[in-house]
């Protein structure tokens, strides 16, 4: 067997990154796929699901169709903040708007 030219190596080393972008954006939409279905174990820390929405603190985030469109909106003290196509994105972005005015 002949050992791999910088090129070759190159190639494989691209293929193993493109390899690993895959399985890490598999791996979010399996949990954007779970947190859709209630599932709090997904979810980021603190957020709890009820019957209608995700909350957490003075944070509501749920889920709205516009015409055909559904969307999920966060709600700080019933203003809507944000708004994502998935709850998790929702989720994160209004924990990312809390960053942001905490500092």
């Amino acid at each position: 067997m002949s050992a791999m030219t910088t090129d070759e190596l190159r190639e494989r080393d691209a293929r193993l990154e493109d390899y690993d972008a895959l399985r890490a954006e598999r791996d979010r939409l399996r949990r954007v796929i779970a947190v859709e279905r209630g599932d709090e174990s997904q979810a980021p820390e603190g957020w709890r699901r009820d019957s209608i929405h995700w909350a957490r603190h003075r944070w509501r985030v749920k889920a709205v169709r516009l015409g055909h469109d559904l969307k999920w909106i966060g709600y700080l003290d019933g203003v809507e903040v944000v708004r994502a196509l998935s709850a998790l994105e929702a989720m994160e972005a209004a924990d990312a708007a809390r960053e942001v005015a905490d500092d």
